[in-house]
């Protein structure tokens, strides 16, 4: 069910809105068959520029990841299932949308790549690791697209969590653990982060700083699949 916001301000572009629309922090088609029924999904106030933009990156990463992950793990239980789903004109509600699938499943074919092709320096990594061999296929992860979902997440948990926003005088950055040594970081969710289990498919850990409320520290695990963290600190030319 969709919450409703009072007039208030988009977390994401921060415009002040009328009439905002209810936004998921994670997209409701990302929650794994296995998420508890009465879990609430956190919801935020969003312009409707914002909130279509987002749905649209989110569909594609969706199906993206949904062809990588393992179908049998209790954390990503059904989001194979979606991905396959969505490019398969079968599953059409009608000639259109039948259409717009197929067009959707050879724009995603375009993308898979055998892995022996890559640079592996790019390649996301996985905590269960399957072993690659020259018959081992990927496929292409839009880079600007995964870190705007991260930018999402970071500004979405923080206003659930903190009723903040993040103003214009703070940046956002977002990070995985093959791009750069993290190791501070996760020292200082462990001392200092709070976790919040999303059910068994998505893990938040976030550590907001006590100088200033809006800084602070996120990892984001989605499906044991998708890590990321994230940091929001103070623009150094403000």
């Amino acid at each position: 069910m969709a919450k409703v916001f009072k007039p208030c301000k988009c977390v994401h572009c921060l415009r002040y809105c009328d009439n905002p629309t209810s936004d998921h922090v994670f997209p409701g088609s990302w929650y794994p068959d296995t998420t508890p029924k009465n879990m609430e999904k956190w919801q935020i106030p969003s312009c409707e520029n914002c909130n279509t933009e987002y749905s649209k990156i989110e569909n594609d990463l969706l199906q993206r990841f949904g062809m990588c992950v393992d179908p049998d793990r209790v954390a990503a239980r059904g989001i194979a299932n979606k991905a396959l789903r969505a490019v398969d004109s079968k599953c059409g509600r009608d000639e259109r949308d039948k259409e717009k699938r197929s067009r959707t499943r050879h724009k995603l074919l375009q993308s898979v790549m055998p892995v022996s092709s890559l640079d592996l320096r790019g390649v996301l990594p996985d905590k269960n690791p399957q072993p690659i061999s020259e018959e081992t296929f990927g496929i292409l992860i839009p880079d600007e697209s995964l870190k705007r979902m991260g930018n999402k997440f970071v500004r979405g948990i923080t206003f659930v969590a903190s009723r903040l926003y993040i103003d214009n005088q703070h940046e956002v950055s977002i990070f995985f653990a093959h791009e750069i040594n993290c190791q501070f970081i996760v020292q200082m969710l462990n001392q200092y982060g709070k976790r919040y289990d999303r059910g068994p498919g998505i893990v938040i850990e976030y550590a907001p700083c006590p100088d200033d409320p809006q800084s602070g520290l996120y990892y984001i695990e989605i499906w044991n699949k998708v890590y990321m963290y994230g940091t929001v600190v103070p623009k150094r030319d403000v």
